[in-house]
C-alpha cells in the first residue's frame, strides 16, 4: 500500500454500540490472516421492503415476489440457526441521505435484529470503497495474500475483480437472479471447491449462500455487495470513492 496517496478522515462511531466501518474491516482482517472461519452477510431495506409486502424492485433490478420474501426469510432464519463465527451487517450504521430515510424502516430493522441469535454486529458499510481508509486497504490485502481456495460470485462484471482476489469466478445473472438461486444453491453447496466465498450478487444471493453455509459452515462467506464497484465497474453509488482514489488507496495498483 502507497501511503502516500492516502489521507484519513476522521471516522463517525456507527450508532448502538455497532463498531466503526473501520473497527469491522479490522476484525474480519483479523480473521483472515488467521485462517479462521467466518460468516458476514447484510440484509438492508430491500429484504425489509420485501419481506414486508411492498412492491417494487432493488436497485439490481430484482422484483419482490412472494416467493422471494419466503426465500429471504428462510435465509434469514438459516444463517441465525448456525451463530458460530457469524457477523450480520447493521443497516441502521449504513450512510442515509436525510434523517427521515434513516427512521423509515427503523422499527421494522430493530425486530428484525431481536431475532438475531446471537450474532455479532458490525457497520455495514465496512468492506466499502465509500471511504480512505488504511483498515479497509488491509483488509483487501489480506484477502489477497491469502493462499486458501477463494471462490468470487456475482455478475460478469465481477471477473476482474475476482482475478485481483486471486479468486476462480462464478457468473451469476445481474437481472432477476432469484429465478436461478437454486441452481445456483446446487453449484455452491454441492459441486464447486472453494474455502472462502466472496458474493456481490444481490440480495437473493444471500438466499444461495444460507443454503450452501447449512452444509459447509466450516467455510468462509463475506458479502462484498457492490464493494469492489469503485475498481472495476465505476462509481454504482453516489458515496463511493472515484476509481482514481479507491485505486490510490489499495497502491494503485491497476491495469
Amino acid at each position: 500500500m502507497s501511503e502516500e496517496y492516502v489521507t484519513l478522515p476522521a471516522e463517525q462511531p456507527a450508532q448502538g454500540g455497532t463498531p466503526s466501518a473501520d473497527e469491522s474491516a479490522a476484525i474480519m482482517t483479523d480473521k483472515i490472516r488467521k485462517m479462521e472461519r467466518f460468516s458476514y452477510f447484510r440484509f438492508g431495506d430491500g429484504y425489509l421492503e420485501c419481506v414486508g409486502g411492498k412492491m417494487g424492485q432493488t436497485c439490481d433490478h430484482e422484483v419482490y415476489t412472494g416467493a422471494l420474501a419466503t426465500n429471504l426469510q428462510e435465509a434469514w432464519l438459516s444463517i441465525n440457526r448456525q451463530p458460530e463465527d457469524l457477523f450480520l451487517g447493521d443497516w441502521m450504521s449504513a450512510s442515509f441521505d436525510s434523517q427521515s430515510e434513516k427512521n423509515r424502516y427503523a422499527d421494522q430493522w430493530e425486530a428484525l435484529k431481536r431475532t438475531a441469535s446471537p450474532a455479532r454486529w458490525l457497520h455495514f458499510e465496512a468492506l466499502l470503497f465509500m471511504r480512505e481508509s488504511a483498515e479497509l486497504a488491509k483488509f483487501y490485502e489480506a484477502v489477497r495474500a491469502d493462499k486458501r481456495r477463494k471462490l468470487f460470485m456475482g455478475p460478469i462484471g465481477n471477473r476482474p475483480a475476482a482475478a485481483w482476489l486471486g479468486a476462480e469466478f462464478l457468473n451469476v445473472p445481474m437481472v432477476n437472479l432469484h429465478d436461478h438461486i437454486f441452481q445456483i444453491a446446487h453449484l455452491l453447496a454441492n459441486e464447486l471447491s472453494y474455502d472462502v466465498l466472496l458474493f456481490g450478487a444481490g440480495m437473493a444471493g444471500n438466499i444461495a449462500v444460507a443454503i450452501a453455509r447449512e452444509k459447509h459452515p466450516q467455510r468462509t462467506y463475506i458479502n462484498l455487495g457492490s464493494a469492489l464497484d469503485p475498481l472495476f465497474r465505476g462509481r454504482s453509488r453516489q458515496q463511493q470513492l472515484s476509481r482514481d482514489r479507491a485505486w490510490q488507496l489499495v497502491g494503485g495498483r491497476w491495469r
